[in-house]
């Protein structure tokens, strides 16, 4: 693009040179002098070299304005405002002086306002990472608080499952007692059953003894009037008297015989009667003992169903904890993270503030004097020396990143 404007401008110039000595031949003919064709040869030729050294002069003065133009422009685009001075002649000079006068005030206000945004990022970021700091040792202590809490739940689990293995065994054991307490009553009834049989037969002994008593005492009465009859006999009634005499002893000793047994009946009696009034106190006892089996045994099936529900709860919070304490670790690493972003923004933040701040040194150094030369010529030709800076690609990649 630049080389077809250069040869345009060449002929440009060889034909505004060819339209001067045209102009001259024809205002030399109107004022009658004879112009021969050789004549006409040199002016054309004169004036080809004459617009040939005007343009390479041109083309040279513009050379070195424009490298000198070029190489300002990219030591400004890698952060150094120093240049070589460049002397200004002509308008198309003075409008670019203009537009890179611009140019530089524009770059050194957006530098003042990237200054600014860089205070208020690392303020920001300072705040953030307090902020997150806080954040992340009240997240450390909330998950000290749910370990604990999760220990606790797992211990409060565990104490649940063996009450409700207790509690089971309990149920177990209250439905095998009552079971034997069952047959204990079963048993005492058949113990009652015997004894009021016992009474029965003691009874019927009693009967029967009193009975025997009576025919002993009637045995007795009629020994005692064979005696009297066979005293009366005399010698011949001796025999008699002394059968009588034995039967009298013997229906004694049957009377005798008779009275222990019926004492002893009748303590038999009393006995199984005691016995069973103690049976019927007992089968009384038992049937409160097994109706107590029955409301303990459902008050266990109870206790086992809350102490079931409690440990399907307690393990449900127990689950519900162990993700909340997985949200809790994965936040905490987050903010670890944001963290670390935000020590990365704080950095790229700096850096940027240096940027600028070297920026703002070169153009209170009077950025118009080191690029022009307005106001020290005699430095013009002496460059400055240049700043290190980071190129602007790499502050791009910072930005970006």
């Amino acid at each position: 693009m630049m080389r077809d404007i250069n040869i345009f401008k060449l002929i440009l110039f060889i034909v505004t040179a060819l339209v001067f000595s045209f102009i001259i031949i024809l205002a030399l003919n109107m004022q009658g002098v004879v112009v021969s064709v050789t004549s006409i040869f040199i002016i054309a030729i004169g004036s080809i070299l004459l617009a040939s050294v005007m343009y390479f002069i041109n083309f040279l003065i513009d050379r070195k304005f424009l490298k000198k133009i070029n190489d300002t422009i990219d030591r400004i685009s890698k952060g150094s405002l120093t240049a070589e001075t460049i002397d200004i002649e002509g308008a198309a000079a003075i409008s670019i002086k203009k537009s890179l006068d611009n140019f530089i005030n524009f770059l050194g206000e957006t530098l003042k306002k990237i200054e600014f945004s860089v205070l208020d990022i690392n303020g920001n970021a300072n705040t953030l990472a307090m902020f997150s700091e806080n954040i992340s040792q009240r997240i450390e202590e909330e998950r000290d608080n749910i370990a604990k809490i999760t220990e606790s739940m797992s211990e409060l689990s565990s104490i649940a499952d063996s009450i409700k293995e207790y509690a089971s065994a309990a149920k177990e054991l209250s439905k095998v007692n009552r079971e034997k307490i069952i047959q204990s009553t079963e048993s005492i009834k058949n113990l009652i059953q015997s004894m009021n049989e016992i009474s029965t037969a003691s009874t019927a002994i009693n009967e029967v003894a009193n009975f025997i008593a009576d025919v002993a005492d009637e045995t007795n009465l009629l020994a005692l009037n064979a005696s009297i009859e066979a005293s009366r006999a005399g010698a011949e009634g001796a025999g008699f008297s002394i059968v009588a005499s034995e039967i009298r002893n013997l229906a004694e000793n049957s009377s005798s015989a008779i009275k222990k047994i019926t004492d002893t009946v009748e303590r038999l009696i009393k006995s199984v009667t005691k016995g069973v009034n103690f049976s019927n106190e007992a089968q009384t006892a038992l049937n409160d003992i097994i109706e107590g089996i029955k409301d303990t045994a459902s008050k266990i099936e109870e206790i086992d169903s809350k102490i079931t529900t409690q440990t399907d709860v307690t393990k449900s919070i127990h689950d519900e904890i162990e993700d909340v304490n997985t949200l809790v670790i994965q936040n905490s690493e987050l903010l670890i993270e944001m963290l670390g972003s935000i020590q990365n923004l704080s950095q790229q933040s700096d850096i940027l503030k240096q940027i600028a701040a070297q920026f703002e040194k070169e153009q209170s150094e009077d950025i118009s004097s080191h690029i022009y030369g307005v106001n020290d010529p005699s430095k013009s030709d002496a460059p400055k020396e240049e700043l290190s800076s980071p190129d602007l690609s790499n502050i791009t990649d910072i930005t970006l990143k």
